[in-house]
């Protein structure tokens, strides 16, 4: 696009991160999240003033825009939806923290329903970082948030990031499946102790000796449970990754 003389804009946690070296390859960076500095960019690029640089702030979420899904076309087999941000667990192998910071940010519910209405797709990916936060309020909140997609009757089939503590809570199990959660993406990151401290996701200590038993839970919920792991940790000896 460049060599026929169209201006490239990037952003993302790539270039926000790496901005210099993003440079070498594009026009402009946005850096950070973009929705208070996008009508900006716009009106630059108009004026044909456009910087190199644009940093946003961390959006007031409960004012962030809804997506435009009509905009798009009917060739996608997943919808998407954000109704958080921010994750406070600042894990050391992780960019939510640096790029969204750490405070839990989250929409209003009903904005989040009226856009899940306009979403044509049947199966729906919930791309908040960690739906279910990381305190009691943070997962009344999750409670809901399907409470009313139950009562909005939005027959959709969800996908999910979550910690494992989600198996904690028998009530946010029956509501989610009850509203359509049908997959979980789960960071258990490591099968022991000395691993997660050396990454600092501390949270999941106290999860690590029963990921099996949170796991049949899972699965007799028909809850489907994608698992990620961190192998070659310096905490790690032969053999890891065979057996949990």
């Amino acid at each position: 696009f460049r060599n026929k003389n169209v201006p490239v804009i990037m952003g993302g946690i790539h270039a926000s991160m790496c901005t210099e070296e993003a440079l070498n390859y594009v026009d402009c960076v946005v850096a950070g999240e973009a929705e208070n500095i996008w009508q900006t960019v716009l009106e630059d690029f108009k004026a044909r003033s456009l910087k190199k640089v644009y940093k946003g702030k961390h959006t007031d979420f409960e004012k962030a825009p809804r997506v435009r899904h009509e905009l798009l076309t009917n060739d996608y087999f997943f919808g998407s939806i954000q109704t958080t941000r921010g994750c406070p667990l600042n894990c050391s192998f992780c960019s939510v923290s640096a790029f969204n910071g750490k405070s839990y940010r989250f929409r209003p519910i009903p904005q989040v329903i009226d856009e899940l209405k306009s979403i044509k797709e049947k199966h729906v990916l919930i791309v908040d970082d960690n739906l279910i936060g990381v305190s009691k309020s943070h997962l009344q909140r999750a409670k809901q948030l399907f409470q009313a997609i139950i009562d909005a009757k939005i027959k959709k089939k969800f996908i999910a990031q979550v910690t494992l503590n989600i198996a904690d809570d028998l009530e946010f199990l029956d509501l989610a499946k009850r509203a359509g959660l049908m997959g979980i993406f789960i960071g258990f990151e490591s099968p022991q102790d000395n691993g997660l401290l050396e990454i600092k996701k501390k949270f999941n200590i106290r999860t690590t000796p029963r990921i099996k038993k949170s796991i049949s839970l899972l699965r007799k919920y028909k809850i489907t449970v994608i698992g990620s792991f961190i192998m070659g940790l310096d905490a790690d000896s032969a053999g890891i990754g065979t057996k949990i």
